[in-house]
């Protein structure tokens, strides 16, 4: 399915859980074809990175309940070459690395670096989007458009 893109200010985003991407090409699909992209960059085995599975999927849930306008994601830095080396030329140094996509692009000197609870991740979410205008314009999509295979 394809996002429908018109300006609105009324968002209609409501992705239900956490899009767990496994290949460079899920990566590419959902880096391009959506405008607003949180990521948990994780390693399995780190403590910090286990403990923020439970809250990011939370987060997720309520974000969609909210019809917050995003795609949560989680990419496994670790477990593949492949995605190891996505990580790598990402600049993903430390697990959990949440980093805010907007049209493709992030800045990696502004990963989110504040409180790891549900309330704290939407509040900066809403923060993103109102501090970069993005509230009022972009594609809408609804839980059924958001396939990444």
């Amino acid at each position: 399915h394809r996002a429908h893109m018109y300006e609105s200010t009324v968002m209609n985003i409501r992705p239900s859980r956490v899009q767990n991407i496994t290949s460079i090409s899920q990566w590419e699909k959902l880096a391009l074809k959506y405008p607003w992209v949180f990521v948990h960059f994780y390693a399995p085995w780190a403590i910090h990175s286990k403990e923020l599975v439970p809250i990011w999927d939370a987060f997720s849930v309520e974000a969609s309940r909210k019809t917050i306008p995003l795609v949560v994601a989680q990419v496994d830095c670790v477990t593949t070459v492949a995605l190891k080396d996505l990580c790598s030329s990402l600049k993903i140094r430390a697990f959990p690395t949440l980093r805010w996509y907007s049209n493709g692009k992030a800045d990696p000197g502004d990963d989110y670096k504040g409180a790891r609870n549900v309330n704290a991740l939407l509040a900066y979410t809403k923060q993103k989007l109102v501090s970069n205008n993005l509230a009022a314009r972009g594609p809408i999509f609804n839980n059924n458009e958001v396939r990444l295979n």
